[in-house]
């Protein structure tokens, strides 16, 4: 069962079993970390929280080249700043925590390039 938000979502979620999902990065040309790329993974990370269930979660990218790439600094000014679920007021740090100390084992299957 793939759930994806709305068309222009940058992450896919497929739900293979109730302890296994896959988000698949989707954010073309180069899956750059953008504001809507932060957002879509800090509320991915709301729904993992909240499910007990789910045991592992497989990271992957729909482009071949790019796994992730670099950060938005053009679109940078319109990340929200407010303090997330660890604390960190800065995004990606809270992304890192969050993730870092989740109950779920989290794998990456990097294919391509990232943050290059």
């Amino acid at each position: 069962m793939s759930d994806k938000a709305n068309a222009n979502s940058p992450l896919r979620i497929t739900k293979r079993t109730p302890g296994y999902w896959r988000v698949t990065f989707d954010n073309p040309p180069i899956n750059l970390q953008d504001v809507d790329m932060i957002v879509g993974v800090q509320r991915f990370l709301d729904q993992l929280e909240a499910d007990h269930a789910v045991k592992v979660v497989v990271f992957d990218s729909a482009d071949e080249d790019y796994f992730i790439s670099h950060y938005d600094l053009v679109r940078a000014g319109e990340v929200p700043m407010t303090p997330g679920p660890s604390g960190l007021p800065f995004p990606l740090h809270d992304i890192a925590v969050r993730l870092a100390q989740s109950h779920v084992i989290s794998i990456a299957s990097v294919r391509g390039c990232t943050w290059k």
